[in-house]
């Protein structure tokens, strides 16, 4: 399993709101080999989920100041602002710094743009057979032409 690969399934499951164990049950394997075969990719899927959900809370509380942790953690999906802190914790005793923004890499930019693909292709094909409106696509068209345009949007250019 290559690093794009792995980050495409941490896109999906991030977009979809599962948790592992659910992503793997959904498509038949052990959750413990994919998470071993991620990790001989040199990424541990739990960790990139933490890290993304952590990162919304604290982009949320950069954009609204005048919200409290505790509401950012709550509008971002955490149970409670202990279970956020938790995981800042663990992501620090990973090493992962989630203070300062995140710059996605190489990898993920692309994953994000093939996850985005492929929703675009599927909603494509559900207005082609008449189950989804024309106007329905517009946001998923966007979303995807961003999602293209931040793969050559990195400073470095990578």
């Amino acid at each position: 399993m290559t690093p794009e690969a792995v980050f495409l399934i941490v896109e999906e499951i991030a977009a979809r709101n599962l948790t592992i164990k659910a992503y793997c049950e959904q498509r038949g394997i052990k959750a413990t080999t994919m998470n071993s075969r991620a990790s001989r990719a040199g990424v541990r899927i739990g960790v990139e989920l933490r890290r993304r959900r952590v990162e919304r809370v604290h982009a949320l509380k950069a954009a609204q100041p005048q919200l409290s942790w505790t509401r950012a953690a709550l509008t971002c999906g955490f149970d409670t602002l202990s279970r956020f802190q938790r995981s800042r914790r663990s992501l620090a005793n990973w090493g992962v710094n989630v203070e300062a923004p995140h710059t996605p890499t190489a990898a993920e930019r692309i994953a994000t743009a093939l996850y985005r693909a492929e929703r675009l292709a599927g909603a494509v094909n559900l207005t082609l057979r008449g189950q989804l409106a024309l106007r329905s696509l517009q946001p998923i068209l966007a979303d995807y032409r961003a999602a293209v345009a931040a793969i050559g949007a990195h400073p470095n250019g990578c």
